[in-house]
């Protein structure tokens, strides 16, 4: 499987999601090898946003 860091990548690359074959392959290849998969993509993560609900 290649490295984590280059699956990560090819995860969040629009050029991915624009071809089908490509599409197809990585997550052919990621139910197949990692089917539970964790995706931390450098520049990528959870931010917190200020959320506010209403109050009763």
């Amino acid at each position: 499987m290649e490295s984590r860091g280059l699956m990560d990548r090819e995860i969040v690359d629009p050029r991915v999601y624009a071809s089908m074959p490509r599409y197809h392959a990585l997550f052919s290849r990621l139910r197949a090898e990692d089917p539970v998969h964790w995706t931390a993509p450098e520049g990528y993560g959870l931010k917190r946003l200020p959320i506010e609900y209403p109050m009763k």
